[in-house]
């Protein structure tokens, strides 16, 4: 459904569905991934419905047009998975996604802030310059999205909008691509 990767970090956030979680709900089952260099976490639960998906795309589309979303923070009825717009940077747009307590990943996230990263430093030449003490965000985990990558990330999300489509049970017809760019492009 998403997928985030910040390089210079080695730092990837992944979030997929694998379905509804229950017969008569909009609920998603989703699975949460963070990974960084060789240590690994994840999660499985229901934490978004499937509305969500158009409410995210959207805020990713208007970041990707350089506007800010009517809200420089997603938060959900079910506030396990935050993101948020932190800034627009020299190659793209800040953001973070923040994790709520009750996951309670088994390493602690390494991460620089992107300022960091000029003329082409690695994680690695920071720590050799005295930059020992990565920021310590807890389970809020910082990307930098270039402009290149927005279009994946819309697209993706728009194809589990089309396929995982909300109000299901309500009677509504079925999802197409010409009613999802309408919800879409509001």
């Amino acid at each position: 459904m998403i997928e985030i990767r910040y390089e210079p970090n080695d730092l990837t956030f992944k979030l997929s569905t694998s379905g509804f979680a229950h017969k008569d709900e909009e609920w998603l089952e989703l699975h949460v991934e963070v990974t960084q260099g060789k240590n690994r976490y994840s999660e499985t639960g229901s934490w978004l419905e499937a509305r969500d998906i158009w409410t995210i795309a959207n805020w990713f589309n208007a970041l990707s047009k350089n506007r800010l979303p009517k809200s420089g923070s997603l938060s959900f009825m079910e506030p396990n998975i935050n993101i948020n717009f932190i800034a627009t940077s020299e190659r793209g747009v800040m953001i973070s996604v923040e994790l709520e307590a009750e996951f309670e990943m088994n390493f602690m996230v390494q991460q620089f802030h992107p300022g960091l990263f000029v003329d082409g430093k690695s994680f690695k030449d920071i720590l050799k310059g005295g930059g020992y003490d990565p920021y310590d965000y807890g389970n809020e985990l910082i990307f930098e999205i270039k402009s290149d990558e927005f279009p994946n990330i819309i697209h993706s999300l728009k194809e589990a909008g089309l396929k995982y489509p909300p109000y299901r049970n309500e009677g509504f017809p079925p999802m197409t691509e010409e009613v999802f760019m309408d919800v879409f492009e509001e």
